[in-house]
C-alpha cells in the first residue's frame, strides 16, 4: 500500500492538475489567436508550437498514469519501474520551458537596449537548465526503476543544477523588469503609478510561482522517497506555458489601463471678448487625451512617458 501511495498517489494528483492547467493553456491559446492577429508570424508560430507540445506532453502524461493505474494495476513490480512515456514527458516539457525562457531573455534584451552584461548570464543559465533537463530525462532510460534512479549521484546533481538555474532565471528576469519599470516612473508623471504598480505585481506573481516550484522539486527529489518531484515537474511545465501566454494576452488589458491613467479631467474654460479668462461651471469636465503642455512650452512628463512606454508590451516585449 505504501508503494502504491508513494508512486501512484502523487502521480495521479500531478497528472490531474496538469490536465487542468492544460485546459487553461488551451483557453489562453484560443484567446491569443482571436485577439492578436496582427502579431509577427514568428511569435504566432511559437505560440502554436508550445500548445502542440503541451498537447503531446499531456497525452503522454495520461498514458503514463494509465499504464500504472489501469493496465498494470496491483503490479507492484511494474510500479517500481520507470515506464518509457515518463521520459518523453520530461523531454517535451524541457523544450517548452526552453522556448519560454528564451522569450524571457529576449524581453530583457529588448528593455535593456541590448545589454550583454545582463543577457549573457541569463543565456548561460538557460543553457544549463536545458542541458541538465535533457540529462535528467535521459537518466530515466538508463536506470530501470525509481529506486536505482534516486540512488545515483548524477541524476541528483542534474536536478539540483537544473532547478537552481530555473529559479535564478525567474528571479533575475523579474528583478530586471521591475528595475526598468521603476526607472520609468521618475519625474512628476503620477498617471504612471497605477500602471507601474499593476505591472510590478504581474511580474512578481508570474515569476514567483515557477521559482517556488523549482526549489520544491529540487528539495523533494533529494529528501522524499516518492514521486512528489515528478508530479510537481509535470505541473511546472504547464505553469511556464501559462505564464508565457498570460504575458501575451495581458497586453490589451495593460494598454487599456495605461490609456486610462493618461486621461486627465479639467474644468472647462472659456475666453471673453475682452481676453479675460473666466471659468465655466466646475461640474463640467473636459477630457484631455494629450499630455499637458507646460508654461515653458515643453510637454510635462515626456521623459517619464517615453521610458515607461518601453515597458508597455507591443508585439513581443512583455
Amino acid at each position: 500500500m505504501s508503494v502504491a501511495d508513494d508512486i501512484l498517489g502523487y502521480l495521479l494528483v500531478g497528472v490531474c492538475m496538469s490536465c487542468v492547467l492544460y485546459g487553461v493553456t488551451t483557453v489562453q491559446t484560443f484567446m491569443y489567436v482571436q485577439t492578436y492577429r496582427e502579431d509577427r508570424l514568428s511569435l504566432k508560430m511559437m505560440v502554436i508550437a508550445i500548445w502542440v507540445m503541451e498537447t503531446l506532453q499531456t497525452g503522454f502524461c495520461i498514458n503514463f498514469l494509465y499504464m500504472y493505474a489501469a493496465r498494470h494495476f496491483g503490479d507492484f513490480v511494474f510500479l517500481g519501474g520507470i515506464y518509457w512515456t515518463g521520459g518523453i514527458t520530461i523531454y517535451l516539457g524541457t523544450f517548452i520551458q526552453f522556448f519560454v525562457l528564451c522569450f524571457y531573455v529576449k524581453r530583457v534584451w529588448t528593455l535593456s537596449n541590448g545589454s550583454k552584461g545582463l543577457t549573457a548570464p541569463l543565456v548561460f543559465l538557460v543553457m544549463c537548465r536545458f542541458a541538465t533537463a535533457i540529462a535528467t530525462s535521459s537518466y530515466s532510460y538508463i536506470y530501470p526503476n525509481w529506486v536505482a534512479l534516486k540512488a545515483q549521484t548524477g541524476p541528483l546533481v542534474a536536478v539540483v543544477i537544473g532547478q537552481g538555474s530555473s529559479t535564478l532565471i525567474d528571479v533575475a528576469v523579474a528583478g530586471i523588469l521591475i528595475y526598468y519599470l521603476r526607472r520609468g516612473r521618475q519625474g512628476d508623471w503620477k498617471s504612471s503609478d497605477g500602471v507601474a504598480s499593476f505591472l510590478t505585481m504581474y511580474i512578481v506573481n508570474t515569476g514567483a510561482l515557477t521559482s517556488i516550484f523549482s526549489l520544491t522539486i529540487a528539495i523533494t527529489y533529494g529528501v522524499e522517497d516518492n514521486l512528489l518531484f515528478m508530479a510537481l515537474t509535470e505541473m511546472q511545465y504547464k505553469l511556464y506555458a501559462n505564464a508565457f501566454l498570460g504575458s501575451l494576452n495581458a497586453r490589451q488589458h495593460i494598454r487599456a489601463k495605461y490609456n486610462e491613467t493618461r486621461t486627465l479631467r479639467y474644468p472647462t474654460i472659456s475666453f471673453s471678448n475682452k481676453s479675460e479668462l473666466s471659468t465655466a461651471d466646475p461640474q463640467t469636465d473636459l477630457e484631455v487625451l494629450q499630455e499637458v503642455v507646460g508654461t515653458n512650452g515643453s510637454v510635462n512628463g515626456t521623459s517619464a512617458a517615453s521610458e515607461i512606454s518601453s515597458t508597455i508590451p507591443r508585439d513581443d516585449t512583455v
